[in-house]
């Protein structure tokens, strides 16, 4: 996350059309592909002017099952759908895809996809929202109490 997934392909930082232009484009693909409705775009600040990703969760039921397909048809799919020119693994659960913005191809955007459980999903999409509010909500839990 935070648009550094690619050492090699020129990444840059989106406008509010920009964005939004890239996010429907790839919530609509990814609903086809994984025919799941529970694809979403991490809520963001309304006000916010740029973006250096775009970051996607999307729902499944098993993701042993979803590890072992997507090298075989998600990662084909998402290079076909978006013209993808990289594709990026951590080993957070996380795959970065570079998306291209323009007809040329000379500028990219990096669109983060994190597969989350069924059952978990709307939990998660809360706590993962708004520039990693988990951080903050982390940092304040682990806090020791005063005067406890």
């Amino acid at each position: 996350m935070g648009g550094k997934a690619f050492k090699d392909i020129n990444i840059v930082r989106m406008n509010d059309r920009e964005f939004k232009k890239i996010s429907s484009k790839i919530v609509l693909a990814l609903k086809s592909i994984l025919k799941s409705e529970q694809v979403s775009v991490l809520p963001y600040y309304g006000n916010k002017e740029s973006f250096s990703d775009v970051d996607i969760m999307l729902c499944i039921e098993d993701i042993q099952q979803f590890e072992k397909e997507k090298h075989v048809n998600f990662f084909q799919y998402c290079n076909e759908i978006f013209s993808g020119k990289g594709i990026s693994e951590n080993s957070d659960n996380l795959t970065s895809i570079a998306v291209p913005i323009n007809k040329e191809h000379t500028a990219f955007a990096q669109v983060d996809l994190m597969p989350h459980l069924r059952k978990d999903f709307s939990k998660n999409l809360s706590f993962f929202a708004y520039n990693d509010l988990n951080v903050l909500v982390n940092r304040f839990i682990s806090v020791p109490l005063l005067n406890a």
